[in-house]
């Protein structure tokens, strides 16, 4: 499995990649679990750690835009907010590039780093507005 889900500190879930897509359903399981989540009718953020993932093709960029625009057209926003953790510089191009076609359906925080960090504690810098760490993306 490419996106493995953690729901056990919900509303905040936390997604956690692997190094590669081995086959495109694996793309369409995470993309199908992030559907779920908006018929459960709950806000909820993201924690998207990237931080495994070597290079996955640039199509899942497109797929990725065609799925956001999907989600803008839900009559809620159930995603409040996300933070993608990122430590490769090719995965945070492919966000750029991502979030340039397509804005986010709710603010984004890319923290870059290149060691493990403590979730719990972006969120709380996200909370006290300490945002000095993060590149903001608005929708």
């Amino acid at each position: 499995m490419w996106a493995n889900y953690d729901y056990s500190q919900f509303p905040v879930v936390y997604v956690k990649f692997n190094q590669y897509i081995e086959k495109e359903q694996e793309f369409n399981d995470f993309l199908t679990k992030w559907t779920l989540l908006y018929q459960n009718k709950k806000e909820f953020t993201f924690i998207f750690d990237t931080c495994d993932v070597s290079a996955p093709n640039i199509s899942y960029c497109f797929k990725m835009r065609k799925f956001i625009k999907k989600l803008k057209q839900f009559p809620k926003q159930y995603l409040q907010n996300s933070i993608i953790i990122v430590s490769n510089p090719y995965i945070k191009y492919l966000l750029y590039i991502i979030f340039n076609v397509q804005k986010p359906v709710a603010t984004v925080y890319l923290y870059t780093t290149k060691s493990k960090v403590n979730h719990n504690l972006l969120l709380q810098n996200i909370e006290n507005n300490k945002l000095n760490d993060f590149t903001i993306i608005k929708p």
